[in-house]
């Protein structure tokens, strides 16, 4: 095996790892949540949901900008929905992510040659992930889609690097893999009593 194709299978696994351990702890977290105040929970939850287009712009502009708050956050305020209204709404916050790193990639590539955008490609974030973009290249954007790596982030990153966009839009739609496998686990586990 090369030494590339090493280190770019350490840096997926490693990524993948962190990525399953966080969704694990986010996973308790919420079914001891859920099942220690269950008669709060409605209350707290229904005023949030009950309000989708403030809750799924929220979603799309931390999808479009850094990804700071886990999408299984917001796959949580439907677990009690039926499942046909779950999966209607996971497949709503994989389009808006999807659409969400696009964004970036084309606000990347229009804006990399302003002054604003030199200067944010010179902050210490965005240079550690230029030295993942150069050593990855667009396998980066892969990795992104499936793990913790901050999707935006690569997405803006590969814009300002002027990326081509047909295969961005190629490499990014396994964006939409990432969501389904999540979203199982979350109604499966989120749907069941503890006690």
């Amino acid at each position: 095996m090369s030494e590339y194709r090493k280190e770019i299978r350490q840096f997926f696994g490693k990524n993948l790892l962190q990525g399953l351990l966080a969704f694990a702890v986010l996973l308790i977290f919420f079914m001891f949540f859920k099942n220690f105040v269950q008669e709060h929970y409605q209350a707290w939850v229904t005023p949030v949901r009950d309000q989708p287009w403030i809750v799924y712009s929220v979603f799309f502009i931390n999808e479009l900008v850094l990804g700071l708050i886990p999408p299984e956050f917001f796959m949580f305020l439907h677990v009690q929905d039926s499942p046909t209204v779950f999966w209607l709404y996971v497949t709503l916050m994989t389009v808006l992510s999807y659409a969400g790193g696009t964004t970036a990639f084309v606000v990347g590539k229009r804006t990399r040659r302003t002054r604003f955008m030199r200067t944010i490609m010179v902050g210490k974030q965005a240079r550690r992930w230029i030295m993942y973009y150069h050593r990855f290249g667009g396998i980066l954007i892969l990795i992104a889609a499936i793990t913790p790596v901050p999707f935006a982030l690569t997405s803006l990153i590969s814009g300002v690097l002027d990326y081509d966009f047909k295969d961005y839009v190629k490499d990014a739609w396994v964006r939409f893999l990432r969501f389904y496998p999540y979203a199982y686990a979350v109604y499966y586990l989120g749907t069941t009593q503890l006690f």
